[in-house]
């Protein structure tokens, strides 16, 4: 059978193929629910409870039950009814709420929709742990872990010359951090998933995303950094070589249906408060008079952070010199996100297999280099792991990046790290100098 003949056999098969799928029959009308269907939360977490309708109905006619109870005696919240949303229909939502473990169905209906949904809510075991400390590689799957297995240890035969430090765990787990509205998902709801245990939509952080405009108004999932804030006393600490502002790290903290509202995030970071926060972003910390910065406002979130007793540092001299009993610091060493290949120097100069063209896109040979730094082999001990990855071991943080911090405002946001300056043909307007005094160029919108 030739290929000729092959597409015009399986062409009209696919075309029927999706015809169907694109021709399934309406199920009818169903309200939508928040938390969704099989949502999975933790015992006393705080939650947003949301219905929303098609079709504008009135208050009275709205039948909501948990486990056949009216809605109201079992989340025990202030409900409040939206009559028309938007244009959009009938809404009911309840903040703030909270259930015992146990598996709850939820039925709601009005008129001819209806939408039923289950939860199940779990309760934590007797605490064993002192501290955790949770390193995340962002993008690290199972096909980067056999490529660095092959690429450190190498194989004959059919089986691994080696294992990585991570191989000798002794308990694993695969955990899905699926889209709620596709099948991709990125670093916002992935994240999140980690931090709230609730699935979300793509660009979502600590939210589910209704069909409102506003990107502050979707129903809420309490995370993880904000129980523990509440309910022990223990430390937080949050450190990444992105922009603190950044999906991955502000998952920890942040409620907001886009990511990139950045300029609140750095206040959800403030309503938080964790012990330690030490990354890059500065530029978003400055008010808008300060050249380099991304705000559209004239809050110094640098000077508010320090009234509420955070030391503030921006260099590793700076760090280096903090005090042992500091019970609050703030670092900021650049004013977007640090740079986090671990590159190799020759002569001061940057060996170009390991480039990166600033976009996080690197060389052919940047895999083997990872790999070595990621899961080096004999780096494991009897107390634990050591994975001195990209932003995740501080003596790579220390060595490659705080160093090369400046100083607060104009002088932090002008500061180029040296190991950055092949990346880019033209200077990144935060770094060009010359008829600004020194200080950054206000070009392309930035300042």
């Amino acid at each position: 059978m030739n290929a000729s003949h092959v597409r015009k056999v399986l062409l009209p098969v696919l075309a029927g193929g999706m015809a169907l799928c694109l021709a399934l029959p309406d199920v009818g009308r169903a309200a939508a629910v928040y938390p969704i269907d099989r949502a999975s939360m933790l015992a006393g977490a705080l939650f947003d409870f949301k219905v929303e309708f098609d079709a504008g109905v009135p208050e009275s006619d709205i039948s909501l039950t948990v486990n056949g109870a009216d809605y109201t005696r079992v989340l025990k919240g202030k409900a409040r009814y939206i009559a028309d949303e938007e244009g959009k229909g009938s809404a009911i939502i309840m903040r703030g709420v909270s259930l015992p473990a146990g598996d709850y169905t939820v039925t709601a209906k009005a008129g001819d929709e209806e939408k039923t949904v289950t939860w199940k809510v779990s309760a934590t075991g007797e605490r064993k742990a002192k501290n955790v400390i949770l390193l995340v590689a962002d993008g690290l799957s199972v096909g980067h872990r056999t490529a660095a297995r092959l690429l450190s240890a190498g194989m004959t035969e059919g089986k691994f010359n080696g294992r990585l430090a991570m191989d000798t765990m002794p308990h694993m787990a695969f955990v899905g951090t699926g889209s709620v509205d596709a099948i991709t998902a990125d670093s916002a709801n992935t994240m999140s998933a980690y931090t709230t245990g609730h699935k979300s939509s793509i660009n979502a952080l600590g939210v589910y995303a209704d069909r409102t405009a506003d990107p502050f108004d979707d129903p809420k999932q309490e995370t993880l950094a904000e129980i523990l804030r509440r309910k022990t006393g223990m430390a937080i600490g949050i450190v990444s070589d992105a922009e603190l502002e950044d999906a991955t790290p502000a998952a920890n903290v942040a409620h907001t249906r886009r990511r990139d509202e950045k300029a609140a995030i750095v206040a959800m970071l403030h309503d938080v408060s964790p012990d330690v926060l030490l990354g890059g972003g500065a530029a978003y910390f400055l008010p808008r008079s300060v050249p380099g910065s991304k705000r559209k406002d004239d809050v110094n979130w640098l000077e508010t952070f320090r009234a509420d007793g955070y030391t503030v540092v921006t260099s590793n001299t700076e760090l280096q010199a903090v005090p042992a009993d500091t019970r609050k610091l703030l670092g900021l060493f650049h004013p977007g996100n640090m740079d986090g290949v671990p590159e190799k120097r020759h002569g001061g100069q940057v060996s170009g297999s390991a480039r990166s063209d600033g976009h996080g896109r690197h060389g052919p040979e940047y895999p083997v280099r990872k790999s070595r730094r990621l899961f080096p082999g004999g780096r494991s001990g009897a107390g634990g792991q050591i994975f001195p990855s990209p932003g995740l071991g501080t003596r790579h943080l220390r060595h490659h990046h705080v160093r090369q911090g400046g100083g607060v405002g104009p002088r932090l946001l002008r500061q180029k790290p040296r190991h950055l300056a092949h990346r880019h043909r033209r200077p990144h307007p935060f770094h060009q100098r010359g008829g600004h005094g020194g200080r950054p160029s206000a070009r392309h919108g930035h300042a």
